[in-house]
């Protein structure tokens, strides 16, 4: 249904708005965005933009997934909870420090150099992005978990693929927000809402909340 609502969207944009969606602010799934190159007659000028929170929340996962399923990757000199949010954080920082520059060519070797940064290699580090670049410290791969590094590097990877689409630092936190209200407002799955023009009318006030705050009702009634 997402797929449907948002190409539809793209089809009336001409009619009702006299303007074509040059951009699509999007997670990591694709098929939306296929779908409106598919069938938007415009969609092969469309280019997608990656939610920059999505794919750090992404990432994030795959760190978290590889200390389970391998222990000896935790621990002191491992991949610890507050080393993995540090990482994230450096990421994010990254995506916000480059995207006022729009330095898309710089971009990736941060995000590929920032777990080495987190885990105390400063070897290849920014000095715009580190007080410490240039510092080596020859012990620490030899204190770390074998093959932890590559592995972190192989999920920085899938990220640093991403930085031509993560360049704009942009996110999708507006339409969670609103998606967010509109749930309370219909009761989520757990009601039917489509007889009479209910699940609309609720749709309709959620929007009105997002655009006109907590006092909407004070101003529709007015």
């Amino acid at each position: 249904m997402e797929t449907d609502i948002i190409v539809e969207g793209f089809k009336k944009s001409e009619a009702m708005h006299g303007l074509r969606y040059i951009y699509m602010i999007g997670d990591g799934d694709s098929s939306v965005y296929l779908s409106v190159t598919i069938n938007v007659p415009y969609g092969l000028g469309v280019h997608k933009v990656e939610c920059a929170n999505h794919a750090i929340k992404c990432f994030r996962s795959g760190l978290e997934k590889i200390t389970k399923e391998n222990a000896g990757y935790s621990g002191k000199h491992g991949l610890t909870p507050a080393r993995i949010q540090r990482i994230c954080r450096g990421m994010k920082c990254a995506i916000r420090q480059h995207s006022s520059s729009n330095d898309v060519a710089a971009l990736p070797h941060d995000l590929r150099n920032c777990p080495h940064h987190c885990f105390g290699d400063h070897k290849n580090c920014r000095s715009s992005f580190c007080k410490n670049a240039g510092k080596e410290n020859e012990e620490l791969f030899e204190m770390m978990p074998a093959g932890l590094i590559q592995a972190v590097d192989t999920l920085a990877d899938r990220i640093v693929s991403k930085a031509a689409q993560l360049i704009r630092n942009k996110t999708t936190n507006l339409c969670e927000n609103y998606m967010s209200i509109r749930c309370k407002m219909d009761g989520g799955k757990y009601f039917n809402r489509v007889q009479s023009g209910s699940f609309q009318h609720r749709c309709i006030a959620a929007a009105l909340r997002v655009q006109c705050g907590p006092d909407w009702i004070a101003q529709v009634w007015r």
